[in-house]
């Protein structure tokens, strides 16, 4: 049996907001994941009531699949 859980995150950035807009759909692949990991974007709509869905794949094939469903 899959278990779902609910976490809430907001975060305060000291930046412009076209800058962290920039880095969140044009670089997530890019810094998501710590190295070696990588990370591929499956899904990606951030309006509310969108979702996203990310691939990480780590050393020895160890994979993870993040998903996010947008509320805000």
């Amino acid at each position: 049996m899959t278990q779902t859980y609910a976490l809430w995150i907001e975060r305060v950035l000291d930046a412009p907001v076209a800058a962290v807009w920039q880095a969140w759909t044009e670089h997530l692949e890019e810094w998501w994941a710590p190295k070696p990991w990588t990370t591929r974007i499956i899904e990606q709509d951030l309006r509310a009531g969108g979702k996203s869905i990310l691939d990480m794949r780590g050393l020895m094939a160890r994979a993870a699949r993040w998903r996010a469903s947008f509320w805000k």
